[in-house]
């Protein structure tokens, strides 16, 4: 509730504990300085880390690459060693020509489950045995397939190997176009006898098998390599590529991928959210120094009016202080003229004490004139009425928000007229019936729950309830309440004086409206103010 000031205590607020500035509005400059350098940094940090991962993931893609061609280098290998190394496939394959076991033996094995394109057998002179183009013996040589100088290379580098094992070598080379895999190892006895072990040259049995579609989709889904392909030149652009040959020294052909660049996707999924939040960030700040700003206007404008109230009370107070010393002069006359016709009435002539009775007369009359002037001040400040338009529902909100502690308090405020057009009446007595309404419902109520306020109209009178769920007020104290400095007995050690409903009835009166008051104890209390607008228009006007 409202507590009245005396004039010495609202002049040292004044001056004394009115503050001198904010320091949270000093504060939000630097505050979104730092915010903004630590978005700043932290998209610096974020991109060195992309780059940073994009070039470890290229680097990951490149070793996988390379270990999809060794994997593939080390089955081909395999494959000729494993052929090579079997007396049979020799005699068949070389001594002594077997079409149909070579057929059922090595052309089908391979085409079935090897993916071999081609098979070629040269004897030890370096003809040409036998060749199986997938899987079949067809009439043709090496050279119809692989050029002079590489068929001479791969028989040199498998004849290197030991007589007592089998080595085979990988090269690459085209084919038809396209780059295949070849593995070559020289045929090598089981158990070679001592006139075996220094025959040289011995034949030669080499495989091909295409760096193709099915290779590349094999390689893509197991190493997860976006659109792998084989290029014949050195790559240019944004392709990651990976060396294909049998050494470091040079290159038959390079496979290529699309680079992933997890972390610049990252960064872009990132970066959006963090522009959006340090703009939301910056409108935030703005929008609370905006709110700063216009609150230090409205503190510094109630600071004003403060001192007006205070410069008032003062000189209501130098005033009262005049009255009285004026008063005392008369009443001293008047008490003497009394005492002069009490006692010596018998010895005055009648014109004497004529006179001294026009002189109580003319001293009641200066008294009377100066209470008049009391009488008009008081009423001057308190009764005249100044009546306007009111937006109700934002006045009560903005009372709330701005001249009451509610801080983390909710308020609901019901308008349950059919129009909810502005009220004609007097801002400041309404501001004083619904203010302190608001202020015993929040003193008064727990901090989690809410205080409502209700508008309505019935037949042309406005009825407002505020309603909160508080303590209540005991029955016994219902109707006393309303008396100055009266207050309910379960008040405990909240402070107040118990003068707000008075302040209240009084200014509802002059309204001419009525007020009431519903309470149950520790369930809450509901005052309901019915003020007729009709009546507030004519008085006002």
């Amino acid at each position: 509730m409202t507590e009245p000031e005396t004039p010495h205590s609202a002049a040292g607020l004044l001056r004394d504990e009115r503050p001198t500035g904010d320091p949270v509005r000093g504060l939000i400059v630097p505050m979104v300085l730092l915010l903004s350098l630590a978005v700043v940094a932290i998209i610096a940090i974020a991109w060195f880390a992309a780059e940073r991962l994009d070039h470890e993931t290229e680097n990951r893609d490149v070793a996988l690459a390379r270990t999809a061609l060794e994997a593939e280098a080390s089955r081909m290998a395999f494959l000729a060693r494993d052929l090579s190394y079997w007396d049979t496939a020799y005699e068949k394959l070389i001594v002594t020509p077997d079409i149909v076991w070579a057929d059922g033996n090595v052309g089908s094995y391979i085409a079935e489950s090897s993916r071999i394109s081609h098979t070629i057998v040269l004897a030890e002179d370096g003809t040409t045995a036998m060749v199986f183009h997938q899987g079949e013996v067809v009439d043709a040589t090496g050279e119809d397939y692989l050029p002079t100088d590489l068929l001479s290379e791969l028989v040199r580098a498998a004849n290197a190997a030991p007589m007592s094992a089998p080595v085979a070598v990988v090269r690459y080379g085209v084919i038809g176009g396209m780059l295949h895999t070849i593995a070559a190892s020289a045929f090598t006895s089981e158990y070679p006898t001592e006139a075996q072990l220094i025959r040289r040259p011995r034949a030669v049995l080499i495989l091909a098998s295409p760096i193709d579609d099915t290779f590349l989709a094999d390689v893509s889904r197991s190493f997860l390599l976006e659109d792998a392909s084989v290029s014949m030149s050195l790559p240019t652009g944004t392709r990651i590529y990976a060396p294909i040959s049998a050494d470091e020294t040079w290159a038959t052909a390079y496979i290529t991928w699309d680079a992933s660049r997890p972390g610049t996707r990252l960064l872009h999924d990132l970066l959006v959210p963090i522009v959006v939040s340090l703009t939301a960030i910056i409108l935030l700040a703005a929008l609370y120094a905006r709110r700063l700003a216009r609150a230090r206007r409205e503190a510094e404008a109630i600071s004003r009016a403060l001192d007006r109230e205070v410069e008032l009370r003062e000189l209501k107070s130098r005033f009262i202080s005049t009255v009285s010393h004026e008063m005392r002069t008369p009443l001293a006359t008047i008490q003497a003229a009394a005492d002069l016709l009490s006692h010596f009435s018998d010895r005055l002539s009648p014109e004497e004490a004529q006179r001294e009775l026009d002189t109580i007369r003319d001293r009641v009359s200066d008294m009377d004139a100066l209470l008049g002037e009391a009488l008009l001040l008081e009423k001057g400040e308190t009764q005249r009425l100044t009546p306007e338009m009111i937006d109700l529902p934002a006045m009560i909100e903005g009372f709330w928000r701005n001249r009451l502690p509610s801080e983390g308090r909710m308020l609901r405020v019901e308008d349950e007229r059919h129009t909810a057009e502005p009220v004609h009446c007097d801002r400041r007595l309404l501001q004083q019936i619904i203010g302190n309404l608001l202020q015993n419902a929040l003193k008064y109520s727990s901090a989690e729950e809410p205080v409502t306020t209700r508008i309505t109209e019935e037949g042309g009178v406005l009825v407002i309830s505020v309603i909160d769920q508080g303590i209540g007020i005991p029955l016994k104290d219902l109707h006393h309440v309303r008396e100055p400095f009266s207050r309910g007995a379960n008040v405990e050690n909240v402070s107040g004086v118990g003068f707000g409903l008075s302040i209240v009835d009084r200014a509802i009166a002059m309204l001419d409206g009525t007020f009431e008051l519903e309470s149950e104890l520790g369930a809450g209390t509901t005052a309901r103010v019915r003020l007729p607008l009709s009546g507030t228009r004519e008085r006002a006007n």
